[in-house]
């Protein structure tokens, strides 16, 4: 008897829960959201199942019977629940197929990703790990077969084979940072890739497949540090390249002046190949450029270094990271032979910011490094320039009154000329350090007249003035009343 209202009170607490759930799941499906609202009540109907489920087994045991709309309650639920079941798979398959980007960042490091991911739908795809790890990431061959429609792939602190990308053929970015990477030559098959970036990635060669890619507008080799060859005659068939950045000690085996041929190293002449090239960060060593080579006017913002790391007076290496895409127009030369300065003849007329320390300059800068005389340089720091004599030598007829016309900054450190030979109209800074002889900062043929733009005068390792130095500084406080001095004697 007692069996017999317990049956009865299952049946029309489940008959309700039951209606409740199909009216639920009913509603979930024709609008297709709230997928946690069906999971709940499948929960809860999955539950009451396993109570009714026990009590009829319990009533079996005893031999008692079983009432038709008990077994008919149960074999309801079991319908409801695969349907629901059901329903969750084709909503998870639809939400994959909706999906057009992923960006996972600071990802755990060192997983091993799926053997497979299915979004047929999907275009960008970030996982953005912590670079520094030293435990990298591993993508299976079949790892992207289920994304064939990506076109933004960024990756960090991943081991994978390149060929795992060969389901790609719609990619047009694609950036790698620092991850090992086997197999390159594959990268030949992403034939619509137009940005290629490999930051900081673990490889020894540039493949010859990479020139292939006919429609890459950006190459970045920025930081890699174990590339060792780039084939000739690569570079030069990215027609389309308008951005090349190889730098922080990446790459340091052009083909120069004097190497043997059999080194079989890209040369520097490739570049002006490239009649797209506007943007490029580049280190190199002078030895590497050839005879008679000068850089490309069409260069619209470039970094380049000359003869390796520069220690605390250049910038750092993430300094110049964070500069990699912009629009300045700096030029870095350290040991610098008179013959180095030709290469950048094209350039001068742009420059921005020219740095330049134990250089082989010849008397002047302008007019003989520069006759057009540097209108656009804002800043010009020099260092241990035995050679040079003056920075301008406006007795010359042919100096442009226009010379360093834009000039802001000023920095000389252990200096022999005799000073500034121009009007300088929108100097900001001057910093004159351990300039022994220095006796004048114009000499007495030239009238001095100080811009009045000027907020910091630096001096350091002065031990006596001499008296003209002095005459003009009392100028130059008259001028310029709310100039900044420093002062440091030795």
């Amino acid at each position: 008897m007692e069996s017999e209202i317990l049956n009865c009170i299952l049946s029309k607490i489940g008959d309700y829960l039951l209606d409740a759930t199909i009216r639920q799941i009913g509603y979930i499906y024709h609008f297709k959201t709230n997928i946690e609202d069906v999971k709940e009540e499948d929960k809860r109907l999955r539950s009451l199942k396993d109570l009714v489920q026990q009590d009829v087994d319990n009533a079996v045991r005893n031999t008692e019977e079983i009432k038709n709309d008990v077994n008919k309650w149960l074999s309801d639920a079991y319908s409801v629940m695969a349907d629901v079941e059901e329903l969750e798979k084709e909503m998870q398959v639809e939400s994959q197929e909706q999906y057009m980007a992923i960006n996972l960042v600071e990802w755990e490091r060192g997983i091993m990703l799926p053997d497979g991911l299915m979004y047929p739908n999907l275009q960008i795809l970030i996982l953005d790990a912590d670079r520094y790890g030293l435990t990298l990431s591993k993508a299976s061959d079949a790892f992207f077969e289920g994304m064939k429609a990506l076109k933004v792939l960024t990756l960090t602190q991943v081991q994978l084979s390149m060929k795992s990308l060969q389901f790609l053929t719609n990619l047009r970015t694609l950036h790698l940072k620092y991850c090992g990477l086997e197999g390159i030559s594959s990268l030949g098959m992403l034939k619509r890739l137009e940005i290629l970036s490999l930051e900081g990635s673990v490889f020894d060669e540039l493949p010859e497949e990479l020139g292939e890619l006919s429609q890459l507008r950006l190459l970045d080799l920025f930081n890699c540090f174990t590339l060792k060859r780039i084939p000739p005659n690569v570079l030069r068939r990215l027609s389309h390249l308008e951005e090349l950045y190889i730098g922080s000690s990446s790459y340091s085996s052009w083909a120069g002046e004097g190497m043997d041929a059999e080194t079989s190293n890209v040369s520097l002449s490739e570049l002006n190949s490239l009649r797209r090239l506007t943007h490029l960060l580049l280190e190199i060593h002078d030895k590497c450029l050839p005879k008679d080579f000068a850089f490309s006017s069409t260069l619209q913002c470039y970094e380049i270094q000359v003869n390796g790391d520069y220690g605390t007076f250049w910038d750092t290496r993430r300094t110049i990271a964070k500069r990699k895409f912009s629009k300045s127009r700096i030029l870095n030369i350290r040991s610098g032979k008179f013959t180095t300065f030709a290469a950048f003849k094209a350039l001068y007329p742009t420059l921005e910011h020219f740095n330049s320390s134990y250089s082989e300059f010849s008397e002047n800068i302008v007019p003989t490094i520069d006759p057009t005389g540097l209108i656009e340089l804002k800043s010009l720091q020099l260092r241990y320039c035995s050679e040079l004599k003056c920075i301008v030598d406006a007795s010359l007829q042919q100096v442009p009154a226009t010379a360093f016309s834009n000039l802001v900054e000023l920095s000389l450190y252990n200096f022999p000329a005799n000073g500034n030979d121009i009007l300088l109209p929108k100097l900001r800074k001057l910093r004159l350090q351990y300039l022994p002889n220095l006796i004048s900062l114009c000499p007495k043929n030239y009238k001095t007249t100080w811009p009045t733009t000027l907020e910091e005068l630096a001096l350091w390792g002065f031990r006596n003035f001499a008296p003209s130095v002095i005459v003009e500084l009392e100028a130059v406080m008259k001028t310029a009343f709310e100039v900044c001095f420093y002062f440091k004697f030795m």
